[in-house]
Parts: C-alpha cells; sequence; structure tokens
C-alpha cells in the first residue's frame, strides 16, 4: 500500500504511517508487516520509532544507505510484544553472463537516468539504441544515482553482494532488475536466484519472491 500518492508537498507522512498502522490494527490484520520504504536517516528515525521494518530506498538515495541503516538500528524502539529491527535494503541488480555482457545491458539503465535529467523521462533503449553523449557533470550525476547498483556476472555480483552484507548487514535484500528486455531481465534473476544460495541473506526479486 502506498499512502497519499500525490506529487504535492505535505508534512504529514508521520501521522499518515502512524494511521494507516492503527486502520490495519483494528481491521486485525494479524501477521500484516509493515515497512517505511526509507530514502534517508529522518524517514529511517520514524520507522525505528513506531517499530516498524525498514526498507531502504538504495536505488533512490545511494549515497544515504549507510546511514539510514545507522540511524534505524540505533533509535529502534520494539512495540509492546514487538521484535527486533528488520533492515530490506532495495537495490538495482544487473547480472549476466560475463562483466562485459552486464555492463552492455547497464548502459539502458544509466540512459534512463541521464534522460530523467534532461527530460523528467523517456523509454527505455536497448543497448544498440543508446547514445550515452553526456557531460562530466551528468555522468556524474547518474554515476552516483546508480551507486548501489551490483553489476556483472555472477562471480563479481556475489562479491558485491557478499560486501553488502559485510557493511549493512541486512535481512533480506530486494533486487530491482528494469531492462527493455524480459527475457535477459529474467536471465538476470535466475542467476541471482543460483548466487543466493550461497550468500548469507534472504534475497527478494522484486514481484517475484524470497530465494
Amino acid at each position: 500500500m502506498r499512502i497519499r500518492r500525490t506529487v504535492l508537498d505535505y508534512d504529514s507522512f508521520d501521522d499518515d504511517v502512524r494511521e494507516t498502522v492503527h486502520h490495519l490494527d483494528g481491521l486485525g490484520a494479524d501477521g500484516v508487516e509493515v515497512f517505511v520504504l526509507g530514502a534517508s536517516p529522518a524517514t529511517a528515525i520514524l520507522a525505528a520509532r513506531e517499530g516498524l521494518g525498514l526498507a531502504v530506498a538504495g536505488h533512490v538515495a545511494p549515497a544515504d544507505v549507510d546511514r539510514t541503516v545507522a540511524a534505524y538500528r540505533e533509535r529502534f524502539r520494539p512495540l509492546p510484544g514487538g521484535d527486533r529491527p528488520y533492515v530490506i535494503v532495495c537495490l538495482p541488480i544487473l547480472i549476466a553472463s560475463s562483466d562485459d555482457e552486464a555492463r552492455w545491458w547497464h548502459c539502458c539503465v544509466q540512459q534512463r537516468y541521464l534522460d530523467r535529467l534532461r527530460t523528467g523521462g523517456a523509454p527505455m533503449r536497448r543497448p544498440d539504441e543508446v547514445d550515452l553523449d553526456w557531460s562530466a557533470g551528468e555522468r556524474y550525476r547518474v554515476d552516483g544515482m546508480l551507486e548501489a547498483a551490483l553489476v556483472g556476472s555472477a562471480d563479481t555480483v556475489r562479491g558485491q553482494l557478499l560486501d553488502v552484507v559485510r557493511r549493512l548487514a541486512p535481512d533480506e535484500v530486494m533486487a530491482m532488475t528494469d531492462l527493455p528486455d524480459p527475457e535477459v531481465t529474467m536471465g538476470s534473476y535466475g542467476r541471482l536466484a543460483e548466487i543466493a544460495e550461497s550468500v548469507p541473506v534472504s534475497v527478494i526479486a522484486e514481484g517475484a519472491g524470497r530465494r
């Protein structure tokens, strides 16, 4: 469920979260886990204060991932009968048969972010249609927005994923793979499922299930 889907600024998000949890309790929705999608330490502190789970938006604000997770764990207060802090880290993940192939497909994602900077968005292009004619400043900004992306062969991404686990100790990692070719997307998810068996964390493919 998303709260108040609007482009307008508003300052009642904290109250909206509490109201949502209250309604779920009133409906007797036992077993429903509520997570706050956090892109900053401030949002993480709200989740911690309310004893809720935290989904860290590494695909939106990668530069703040470490601080967001740390703030959540430091401030977490369990609800009566509640559990420990629970962290899901959401990351762009692209796994191909080789590092070169993964980088080739990743240029589609880079182009999409570049288009968002320039025009607010455009349909995703295939790699052979991509023309990354970016300035140094544009490349710096795109690289920053994709700083948390895990890209490469299965062996490369396994190492990157193990580094995420070592650094952040998440309970789950949610992988988002958005490409113009569904077969390549599913191939990436399949490789992720295989390497997930050797990584000490639960891995979720967006729109699919735990691996």
